[in-house]
């Protein structure tokens, strides 16, 4: 077992990007016609990211703050801004 969460902690420990929590290929009539990926990105927040299955490019970016990791339920370091 990891001393840390990859979902939460993966940038802080290595230097590499947090482990994605879900991706989902959205599809219409069976064709696949966008990706959803799901994960958490420095400064406690989750990130929905919805692009384009083919070209990649961005459909939707949003984020929520959180304060606890979904993935291991560890209560997240506040980040303060300079």
């Amino acid at each position: 077992m990891a001393k840390y969460c990859f979902y939460c902690e993966e940038e802080k420990v290595s230097g590499d990007c947090n482990k994605t929590i879900t991706d989902n290929v959205l599809k219409l009539n069976g064709i696949p016609i966008a990706i959803n990926d799901i994960y958490i990105q420095h400064g406690n927040e989750m990130v929905i990211f919805t692009n384009n299955y083919t070209s990649g490019q961005c459909y939707s970016f949003k984020t929520k703050k959180i304060k606890y990791c979904p993935m291991c339920g560890k209560k997240l370091e506040k980040i303060e801004h300079k």
